[in-house]
């Protein structure tokens, strides 16, 4: 769920830097997001129902869910050390 997780926010945050005639900047371009997620959820080879079910169950156990984040977070941080070993 953690790399799942780290994904979708990685879209989420991508979606908003892609500006066309339709979308200013800092708007969530939602037809790239839709796509994005399809890629992220068939790389995982889950449904969004499946992921939807999974992450409510998440929410209801808050301790759990947290314990999921602190491992996007290191995600997050072992992707900026690799991206700062390229300078």
């Amino acid at each position: 769920m953690a790399a799942i997780l780290t994904d979708i926010h990685l879209a989420e945050s991508y979606s908003t830097l892609l500006k066309d005639s339709l979308h200013q900047s800092g708007d969530r371009n939602l037809d790239s997001l839709n796509a994005l997620y399809q890629t992220i959820l068939g790389h995982y080879n889950i449904t969004l129902k499946e992921f939807n079910t999974s992450f409510e169950w998440y929410k209801k156990h808050p301790s759990d869910l947290d314990s999921i984040y602190q491992k996007v977070i290191t995600n997050y941080s072992i992707m900026e050390d690799s991206l700062s070993k390229l300078h």
